[in-house]
């Protein structure tokens, strides 16, 4: 993948977890009995939000 192309995939994520880190944070919330927070990435620079959304939203 070009670096233009990574830039475009990656732009405004806050976070990129591994595999590995994503277990791991899933083992610690579950060893803490705690909730673990997951964000769903939809384009905060969008107009609006359209039916396409609906299969994550359901």
């Amino acid at each position: 993948m070009s670096d233009l192309g990574f830039d475009a995939l990656v732009r405004g994520c806050e976070n990129i977890y591994t595999r590995e880190e994503l277990q791991q944070r899933l083992r610690d919330a579950a060893e803490s009995r705690r909730p673990l927070r997951v964000k769903l990435g939809m384009d905060p620079t969008a107009p609006d939000i359209h039916l396409g959304h609906a299969v994550q939203l359901r």
